[in-house]
């Protein structure tokens, strides 16, 4: 299943940096699916992490938390570890993960992407055990 969910994403991701989501120097290329940490939605953490990032030669150099709950900016810097660019220039940009617990979330989690800018991880605060 998850060679499915990650091409639908890099499908989604070219849809995406084809409009005003992309930096001018940056198109995302491809990224893995962020998903809510099952600790954070446990403790029921929630809120925003803020990641300084570089890109050189088409991949993420470095990553800076600028701020964000620990549980949180793992599982961002993770996923932006995960992101390559079609542009091989050398740039720096900041990218927000806000991660949400709602019981009106649609899906679980629910991911909507404004690549490279914004990324929004919806969870249901007590999913169903599968």
């Amino acid at each position: 299943m998850r060679p499915i969910v990650f091409r639908f994403l890099l499908i989604s991701c070219a849809v995406l940096t084809q409009g005003k989501a992309q930096h001018p120097d940056q198109t995302l290329n491809g990224a893995a699916v962020p998903l809510y940490p099952p600790l954070a939605r446990v403790a029921n953490v929630q809120g925003e992490v803020v990641l300084q990032v570089t890109t050189d030669a088409g991949r993420v150099e470095n990553v800076e938390r600028i701020q964000g709950h620990p549980l949180l900016s793992a599982a961002a810097i993770s996923n932006v570890r995960s992101w390559t660019f079609l542009n091989q220039a050398k740039m720096s940009f900041k990218v927000n993960f806000r991660y949400k617990l709602s019981e009106t979330c649609k899906g679980n989690p629910s991911v909507l992407l404004n690549l490279p800018f914004r990324v929004t991880v919806c969870s249901h605060p007590h999913p169903p055990i599968d």
